[in-house]
C-alpha cells in the first residue's frame, strides 16, 4: 500500500501534492536528515524543523525537499510611479533559482527582488530551488501572496420610472455613483402635461444613499466604508431634481452590490418610485 501510494505521489503534479498533505522525501542513508530534523540524545528524531529555519539555513540537500514559505516572508512595497516591489526576505544569500508566476499567468523566471507594473489585484505564486552536487533542483520551497493594486473601479447607473398616480402620468429618473472624489445619488422629478415633462407641485419628495464602498489606503489595502444620507423636501416644492453626495478621497470604489438609493415622490398622499410599493431599490452592481 505504501508503495502505491510513493507510485501515485511521483506520477501526480506538485500542486495536486501539495493541496492534500505536506510531504518531506529525505534520503534512506540518514546523510542529511540533520537539516530537516532534530534528534534527542538517543539520536532518534524528536521532531521537524520549522519551515523558516530551513528557509534560512539551507545546505545541499542530496534529495528532494517540499515546504511551504509563510505569506509573510514575502514582502510587497507598493512604489509611487504604479509599480510593485516583491522581495522574498534574505531569499538572495540562499537560494540558487526564482520563479515568480502570477494570477494572470505571467512569469518571471528569476531574480530577487523583483519590480513589476501594479495593475489591478492578484496573486504572486513564488518557488524557489537550491541545487544540490551533481543535481539540479534537489531542494524546492514554495509560497504565495496577495496583492492590491487597487480596489475596484468607478462606476454609475442610471434609470427611469414611468407611473401614472392619481390620474397624472409622472416620471423619475434616478443616478447613484461613485467617481473620483464622490459618492452619491439624485433624482429628477417631473409631471407629463400636454406631451411634455414638467415641473409640477407634490406633497414630499425624498431621496436616499445607504451601503458600504472601498476605500483604498496608502499600502494598497482595501476597507469597506459605510456610509447613508437622505434629502427631502417639503409640500408645495417644485424643483426638477434633488440629489445626496458624499465628498471623499479620489481613491474610492464600487463595491459589487453593496451600494444603493431610493427615490421617492408624494402625489396627493400616494407614494410611488425606487424603494418603494414593489420596485426595488437602485442598485450599484
Amino acid at each position: 500500500m505504501i508503495g502505491q501510494h510513493i507510485n501515485n505521489i511521483k506520477k501526480a503534479e506538485f500542486s495536486s501534492i501539495l493541496s492534500s498533505e505536506s510531504i518531506v522525501v529525505t534520503n534512506q542513508d540518514y546523510s542529511s536528515w540533520g537539516d530537516l530534523y532534530y534528534f534527542d540524545a538517543n539520536d532518534n528524531i524528536s521532531s521537524e524543523m520549522p519551515v523558516a529555519s530551513i528557509i534560512e539555513n539551507p545546505t545541499v540537500f542530496l534529495s528532494p525537499l517540499v515546504c511551504l514559505i509563510d505569506s509573510n516572508e514575502i514582502k510587497i512595497t507598493y512604489l509611487n510611479n504604479g509599480m510593485m516591489r516583491i522581495e522574498l526576505v534574505n531569499g538572495n544569500l540562499y537560494w540558487d533559482a526564482f520563479k515568480w508566476t502570477f494570477s494572470n499567468n505571467a512569469q518571471i523566471l528569476t531574480g530577487n527582488p523583483i519590480i513589476v507594473p501594479c495593475e489591478g489585484s492578484g496573486k504572486v505564486y513564488l518557488e524557489i530551488y537550491k541545487a544540490g552536487t551533481g543535481i539540479i533542483h534537489t531542494s524546492y520551497c514554495n509560497g504565495s501572496k496577495t496583492f492590491f493594486c487597487n480596489c475596484g473601479e468607478k462606476r454609475s447607473k442610471p434609470q427611469t420610472l414611468v407611473r401614472t398616480i392619481n390620474g397624472e402620468t409622472w416620471r423619475i429618473q434616478a443616478l447613484i455613483w461613485v467617481k473620483s472624489g464622490e459618492v452619491g445619488c439624485e433624482m429628477s422629478y417631473k409631471r407629463k402635461r400636454l406631451g411634455f415633462w414638467l415641473p409640477a407641485s407634490n406633497k414630499r419628495v425624498c431621496t436616499d444613499i445607504s451601503g458600504t464602498y472601498k476605500k483604498e489606503q496608502t499600502n494598497k489595502s482595501c476597507i469597506d466604508i459605510s456610509v447613508y444620507d437622505y434629502y427631502c423636501l417639503g409640500n408645495g416644492t417644485y424643483p426638477t431634481s434633488i440629489s445626496v453626495k458624499k465628498k471623499d478621497i479620489d481613491k474610492i470604489f464600487r463595491e459589487p452590490d453593496k451600494l444603493s438609493s431610493g427615490h421617492r415622490v408624494n402625489v396627493k398622499g400616494t407614494w410611488f418610485g425606487f424603494g418603494i410599493n414593489g420596485v426595488p431599490r437602485l442598485v450599484l452592481d
